[in-house]
């Protein structure tokens, strides 16, 4: 037969008090943990606002890639009108030289023609032409056609360099307009990125006191719960239980041992009533203030939720006006590149210079 092993029974009760108090703080740890809470949490809607805010952030990335797209289409397309107005402008000026020394060419030709055909006769220091029914007055005539020829090429050059320096102011202007639109362009967006960071700063702020108040609150807990077993395991030690063995008790000596108890009196049983229903109320009393405090740490859990939510929304609304005033920046933009793109094509690059205009030379007079 096994020797029957006797337990300490002021172990088995620690053993138990720590086990139960163990599974209770893990409760209370799972259940407040900010982290991966879910009382007063919809998790459902939250996870929506978050697959909505990535699709919105998405969908504006996008929006931004294809306008800056549409941008640089434009300005390559302003430069290479450019680059064609300034080599139609050069291909001009090279035909109108070539012109030149072609009729330059031409006139001499045909002075050493008519010089060979007709020789002068020298009478001092005049040539004297005379043949019967011939223009005198030709080459004087000749020459002032020239001359007002040469005027008139003067007077078109005088309009080209103008019609060139409104078109150099017009484009500094511009330029000007749109360095003006990129300053505040990158106001606009130093702005957003402050506003951002404020509203970053707000809410870690706000996890940051939350974190807080969780940290003292289970530090609070933890110091009721220490306490709470402090005075249980006095109690125990102290407690008749582990003291009846003795004949004097050490808790108090007008009490009787166990062996020698013959029932209570009435004074005794009313004494015992009166102090059960003390703690019964203590107890009552204890309950309703944990329930209290339950209450307010999840309505101040749920008012923090909502500030979250607020400030997110805020924060959505104030992107929404940002984006509504950078399309509308945008679109400007385009119509200042549509007025400025109708305008070259109405007023600077009609009326083409052809081949008629340079045949006209030295044909008739005004």
């Amino acid at each position: 037969m096994l020797a029957r092993v006797d337990v300490d029974p002021l172990l088995k009760e620690q053993q138990r008090i720590d086990a139960r108090r163990q599974r209770n703080e893990e409760r209370r740890q799972r259940i407040l943990d900010e982290r991966s809470r879910t009382i007063g949490v919809n998790v459902s809607a939250l996870e929506q606002q978050i697959s909505e805010r990535r699709a919105r952030e998405e969908q504006e990335r996008l929006e931004k890639l294809k306008d800056d797209l549409v941008r640089t289409q434009h300005a390559q397309i302003l430069q290479d009108l450019e680059r064609e107005r300034l080599a139609n402008a050069r291909k001009a000026e090279l035909e109108l030289n070539a012109f030149r020394e072609a009729q330059a060419l031409e006139a001499a030709q045909r002075r050493r023609q008519e010089a060979v055909k007709y020789p002068a006769i020298s009478t001092g220091d005049s040539i004297v032409l005379a043949f019967s029914g011939e223009d005198v007055d030709h080459a004087t005539r000749q020459k002032a056609q020239q001359l007002q020829l040469q005027d008139w090429l003067n007077e078109q050059l005088a309009e080209q360099r103008e019609k060139e320096r409104k078109e150099r102011e017009e484009e500094e202007a511009y330029v000007q307009q749109q360095r003006a639109i990129q300053l505040k362009l990158q106001e606009l967006e130093q702005l957003q990125r402050a506003e951002k960071a404020k509203q970053l700063k707000e809410l870690q702020m706000a996890h940051l006191t939350q974190a807080e108040e969780a940290r003292i609150r289970r530090e609070y807990e933890a110091e009721r719960d220490r306490r709470a077993a402090e005075r249980e395991i006095q109690a125990q030690m102290n407690s008749a239980l582990l003291n009846e063995l003795q004949q004097a008790r050490r808790d108090n000596a007008a009490r009787p041992v166990p062996s020698q108890f013959k029932g209570f009196s009435l004074s005794q049983r009313e004494f015992i009533l009166a102090e059960q229903e003390a703690q019964r109320r203590e107890l009552a009393l204890r309950r309703q203030q944990q329930e209290e405090e339950e209450k307010a740490w999840a309505q101040k859990l749920e008012d923090d939720r909502r500030k979250l939510i607020a400030l997110q929304r805020e924060a959505d609304a104030n992107r929404a006006r940002e984006l509504a005033s950078l399309a509308e920046t945008r679109a400007r933009q385009a119509a200042e590149i549509a007025r400025r793109e109708k305008f070259l094509k109405e007023n600077v690059y009609k009326g083409e210079v052809t081949e008629e205009f340079f045949n006209r030379f030295g044909t008739d007079c005004r």
